[in-house]
C-alpha cells in the first residue's frame, strides 16, 4: 500500500514563521482549524519583534530563540522547548503554554495577562517586571525563578514549586496560592 504524507514545513527565518501565524488567523477569523505544524525547530533562530499573534507552535523548539519584543498574544506553545530563549519584552496575552519548558528564559518585562502556564517549567526563568496578572501557573515549576518587581495579581499558582524563587518586590495581591511550595 502506498500512502502519501505531508511534510511538516521547516521554517527558515521570520517570514516563514510570520506567514503562518497570519494564515493560524486566517483560519479562525473563518471558523476554519487552524494549520498546525506541531514540532517546527527553530532553535537559536531570530524572531525579535515578529509578529506570531494566533500561531501554532505547539511542541515548538525554540530553545536559545530571540524573540524579544515578539507579539505572541493568543499563540498555542503548549510542549514547546524554549529554555534559555530570550522573550525579554515579548506580548503573550492569552497565549497557552501548557507543559512548556521555559527553564532559564528571560521574560524580562514581558507582557503574560491570562496565559495559560498549567505544569510549565520555569525553573530559573528571569521573571523581573514582568506581568502576570490574572495568569495559570497551576503546577507550574518556579525553582529559582527571578520574580523580582513581577506582577502576578490574581494569578493562580495552586501546587507551584517555587522553592528558592525571589519574589522580592513581586505584587501577589489576590494570587492563589494553595498547595504551593515556597521554601
Amino acid at each position: 500500500m502506498i500512502t502519501s504524507t505531508t511534510p511538516t514545513p521547516t521554517p527558515t527565518h521570520r517570514a516563514d514563521v510570520e506567514a503562518h501565524a497570519e494564515a493560524c488567523r486566517a483560519a479562525t477569523a473563518a471558523g476554519e482549524p487552524r494549520p498546525a505544524y506541531p514540532g517546527w525547530s527553530l532553535m537559536g533562530a531570530d524572531l525579535s519583534g515578529a509578529d506570531m499573534t494566533g500561531a501554532d507552535m505547539r511542541g515548538a523548539d525554540l530553545r536559545g530563540a530571540d524573540m524579544s519584543g515578539a507579539d505572541m498574544s493568543g499563540a498555542d506553545m503548549s510542549g514547546a522547548l524554549m529554555g534559555y530563549a530570550d522573550m525579554s519584552g515579548a506580548h503573550l496575552r492569552g497565549a497557552v503554554l501548557i507543559n512548556a519548558d521555559l527553564v532559564g528564559v528571560d521574560l524580562t518585562g514581558a507582557w503574560l495577562v491570562g496565559v495559560d502556564l498549567t505544569g510549565a517549567n520555569m525553573g530559573a526563568a528571569d521573571l523581573t517586571d514582568a506581568w502576570l496578572a490574572g495568569a495559570v501557573l497551576t503546577g507550574a515549576i518556579l525553582i529559582n525563578a527571578v520574580l523580582t518587581g513581577a506582577v502576578l495579581a490574581d494569578a493562580d499558582l495552586r501546587d507551584a514549586d517555587m522553592r528558592g524563587a525571589d519574589p522580592t518586590g513581586a505584587h501577589l495581591a489576590g494570587a492563589h496560592l494553595a498547595g504551593a511550595v515556597l521554601t
